[in-house]
């Protein structure tokens, strides 16, 4: 059911047929593309792992049901909880909709306001204005924003209104949630509700029916006032708002998204067919379901000191690339991101890159050494990612992982949520371990993608294996795959202390 243009755009990013997630929310979403009722259809709440293509989902039968528009009006608002978020989404809506009409604003703060307030709206001849003469007319139909920025241009940029809307979808909808932020809900959901018709006001005299009369009209169909030489025609119609919820780890507890007032929600659960129980309990807490193609360690290290020596192992002896190490704060990421930076720097042990043979009768101690000295001759490359870079930073350091010109990025659980890095990232590490399940599924979820294999490591201390297996028992995974235990053993992380120690000092000075 997908018009010739986008399947030339999905084409052209290589996607040749749809996951799981979109095949199940597509037909639901555009048998009502060309409804006129004055009833919302029905809204959406979809929880479906990370990876499964949630994002095209929603994209595509929203760019299918806004291109045959005439007049740019807000029409579909796409709400998420971070900027790099934000700019991935909006990426994907440009891919969809370049070479239509439609066009898309990101709506995030990392651009002046005024900048922001010109793309969204502006004053031209001939444009159709909103809300009156003097407040200018739309100039996008698709705004994917964040909800502290979106409240200020609610508030403060005249003629820019939500009362239009087709579709609200609030995506990483549990995070959301959770948020009160200037009760961004309350305040979206007010500028969208319309009491009855809403008014469209023809700016062009070239767009006026001089002739139209004035008539009784069916419920939910679109009338033309008479207009005189003082007043442009008007036209009136009903804007049915559909509301579309997405997340991982989606809460089917109504008592938890009641305040989104939904209208005959169905909620869809996507997973691996092998796995998970279709007749759960709708009632609830979130599911968690693990990527299908990813590989799933556990390492216990002895102490809290060990954990360095075990991330060096695999990362110089491993040799892991497209690796994304999680922390418990952005301090944690940024002083072990500075210690792999120094340890990386040091010089190594004389004799470290001389010996690159092997002999058959090595035992598995000799022959991790030796795997360790060839390692030292291009040490990874390492870098740490927080919200507190610029966005600039923070845009290339993402690209330098996907293109493999960076082996990791340490960071906090900014980056576990819906970002998508494509095939760069093969590895997830967890360095501290993740304080719930739905933490854990969100990390993981950064690899094996889009059906593409990956692997997680979960660095533990003794006191941390019990709780983090009960965790885990909650997680749904195919064909009964589970967390693997990892041995490393000591010989495995001797030859690096010399240098670990080193580089602590130095972090130290």
């Amino acid at each position: 059911g997908l018009s010739p243009h986008t399947v030339s755009r999905l084409s052209a990013s290589e996607i040749t047929h749809l996951f799981p997630v979109q095949s199940a929310v597509l037909p639901r979403l555009l048998r009502t593309r060309f409804s006129s009722a004055p009833v919302a259809p029905g809204d959406l709440c979809v929880s479906a792992p990370t990876g499964s293509g949630k994002t095209l989902a929603y994209a595509l039968p929203i760019v299918e049901t806004l291109a045959p528009r005439v007049i740019p009006r807000v029409r579909a608002l796409v709400i998420l909880p971070t900027r790099d978020l934000a700019a991935q989404v909006a990426n994907s809506f440009r891919d969809l909709c370049k070479g239509s009409d439609l066009r898309v604003a990101l709506v995030t703060g990392q651009t002046r306001f005024a900048r922001e307030q010109a793309a969204l709206v502006g004053r031209d001849a001939g444009e159709v204005l909103t809300e009156g003469y003097d407040s200018g007319s739309s100039r996008v139909d698709i705004v994917v924003a964040t909800p502290g920025r979106l409240i200020d241009h609610v508030r403060g940029t005249r003629g820019f209104t939500l009362r239009h809307l087709r579709f609200l979808v609030i995506d990483e909808a549990d995070r959301l949630l959770n948020q009160s932020f200037q009760d961004w809900l309350g305040q979206v959901l007010a500028a969208a509700a319309g009491e009855g018709p809403q008014d469209v006001k023809v700016a062009d005299a070239s767009l006026r029916r001089k002739d139209a009369p004035v008539e009784a009209a069916d419920e939910g169909a679109v009338t033309t006032s008479a207009p005189t030489d003082s007043e442009p025609a008007i036209l009136r119609h009903y804007v049915p708002l559909q509301k579309l919820l997405f997340s991982a780890t989606l809460t089917r507890n109504p008592a938890k998204i009641a305040s989104l007032h939904l209208h005959s929600p169905t909620y869809i659960a996507v997973a691996s067919t092998e796995c998970g129980d279709p007749d759960a309990d709708p009632d609830a807490d979130a599911r968690y379901v693990a990527p299908a193609t990813l590989s799933e360690f556990m390492i216990v290290v002895p102490s809290t000191g060990a954990k360095p020596l075990t991330l060096l192992h695999l990362l110089f002896t491993l040799r892991l690339k497209g690796v994304l190490i999680f922390c418990k704060s952005v301090e944690s990421a940024h002083r072990l991101a500075t210690l792999l930076q120094i340890f990386a720097s040091l010089p190594a042990p004389p004799g470290d890159s001389s010996d690159s043979s092997t002999d058959s009768s090595d035992d598995d101690a000799t022959r991790a050494k030796r795997a360790l000295r060839r390692s030292s001759r291009t040490p990874p490359t390492v870098a740490a990612f927080s919200s507190d870079l610029p966005a600039s930073d923070r845009t290339r350091l993402l690209a330098s992982l996907r293109n493999g010109t960076l082996t990791a990025l340490v960071c906090s659980d900014l980056v576990a949520r819906g970002m998508d890095l494509g095939s760069g990232i093969s590895a997830v590490i967890n360095y501290d371990a993740p304080t719930r399940a739905k933490t854990y599924v969100h990390r993981i979820g950064r690899t094996a993608r889009a059906g593409r294999e990956g692997v997680a490591y979960s660095l533990l201390e003794d006191r941390e294996v019990r709780w983090f297996k009960k965790e885990v028992r909650k997680i749904e995974r195919v064909d009964g795959a589970r967390v693997r235990n990892m041995k490393v053993a000591e010989t495995e992380v001797e030859g690096f202390v010399g240098r670990y120690r080193a580089a602590l000092e130095k972090l130290g000075e």
